[in-house]
């Protein structure tokens, strides 16, 4: 029977919580660097992102409809659809602004191509630097810390990843590392991030720039089961996105959730 390991209680205080504290901090001071780098960009990006929310939208009126009666279900219906006429009706315009030019053309010779990349290197150095830098402070302090005891069992597959920095055979995979507590965060924080900020995309932009690797497989954050939305070169366009919503809230098979709701209490009490 191997003995139980006792930990000193203080390590919550001079672990865990400054770790936690600044991982957080480091994620709402990157959101709004991306805030004044957006805002020195011009107002594309502010387009952009009116018609990325409006996307959101979009989606979210298709998975909570149902819950809308039918009154308020046709008023949000044809709300959204004038909004998507206007932004498509303005797509078309910028289009015929840039002429017969190929949709392949170089980005550097378009308007604001140069700035747009600018932006994109500005972002990715926001994220990177500061991420190699909070890995350092914690591998400089905390190396070698063994921080909490997970309440609940696991298999040996997680050992790599929670006891990141412990070199032994024999302790229960249940132990986190200090550094295990790092990529613990990088994994987690995305619920407080959308309760702070109202984005939890921030979580997988950290994930994604962290380039977590456990065992020698590299994870990397998702994209919100598709909820954001990132145009990379080759990828749809923001009108064809604006275009399939369209066609997808006209073909809703709508049922309010609570037609005959007396009648199915009624049934399921047995009354």
């Amino acid at each position: 029977m191997t003995p139980e390991l006792v930990l000193d209680p203080q390590l919550k205080y001079w672990v865990i919580l400054p770790i936690s504290f600044v991982m957080v901090m480091f994620g709402i001071l990157r959101r709004y660097i991306q805030v004044l780098i957006m805002a020195d960009s011009g107002g594309n990006e502010l387009v952009k992102l009116k018609q990325k929310t409006l996307i959101g939208k979009c989606r979210a009126f298709r998975k909570n409809c149902f819950n809308l009666n039918s009154e308020s279900f046709k008023r949000r219906q044809e709300i959204l659809f004038k909004l998507l006429d206007e932004y498509i009706k303005e797509e078309d315009n910028r289009e015929k602004m840039k002429g017969s030019e190929s949709q392949m053309s170089n980005p550097l010779f378009e308007p604001g191509g140069l700035d747009s990349m600018m932006n994109i290197m500005k972002g990715n150095l926001a994220n990177y630097i500061p991420q190699t830098v909070i890995m350092g402070w914690v591998n400089y302090f905390f190396e070698g810390f063994i921080v909490m005891k997970l309440p609940f069992p696991l298999t040996n597959r997680f050992k790599t990843m929670l006891q990141n920095g412990i070199r032994t055979r024999d302790l229960d995979v249940k132990w986190v590392s200090s550094i295990s507590w790092y990529y613990v965060n990088l994994l987690g924080l995305r619920s407080v991030y959308n309760l702070l900020l109202n984005d939890s995309n921030i979580g997988d932009e950290m994930l994604m720039a962290g380039n977590i690797s456990f065992g020698g497989n590299n994870k990397t954050g998702n994209n919100n089961n598709g909820q954001q939305l990132q145009l990379q070169p080759g990828g749809p366009s923001m009108k064809k996105l604006m275009e399939n919503e369209i066609e997808n809230i006209k073909i809703i098979q709508y049922q309010f959730d609570l037609n005959d709701i007396e009648k199915r209490v009624l049934e399921y009490y047995d009354c």
